[in-house]
């Protein structure tokens, strides 16, 4: 996915879990648009993980959860947390669709 955002144009960071993130933000960086996954590290949610980084950045900071699980609760999970959600395998359309929707936003 990083080789495929690139090529659109895109900077991106990654981090594995919630440590990685938070030095990512102390090193300044200030995400336009997070995408996470539905399952981290260690038994970490990705709601949670956009819950804390909202909180620490003090701005609803976009964000996309991506997951396998599809179950309708799930999704209703993600969508109650303000997120948007795409299945995996993601269909780059589809992922293009919401990049340009969110960051239509901030330009």
């Amino acid at each position: 996915m990083n080789s495929l955002l690139s090529r659109w144009g895109c900077q991106v960071s990654t981090a594995r879990n919630r440590e990685e993130c938070a030095a990512l933000l102390e090193q300044g960086l200030r995400p336009h648009l997070a995408l996470v996954d539905y399952h981290l590290d260690n038994g970490e949610m990705g709601t949670e993980l956009m819950a804390w980084l909202r909180t620490r950045l003090g701005e609803p900071v976009p964000g996309v959860v991506i997951s396998a699980d599809g179950h309708s609760e799930t999704v209703a999970r993600v969508h109650a947390a303000g997120l948007d959600y795409l299945s995996k395998p993601v269909k780059p359309a589809a992922l293009r669709a919401l990049l340009n929707r969110h960051l239509s936003l901030v330009q």
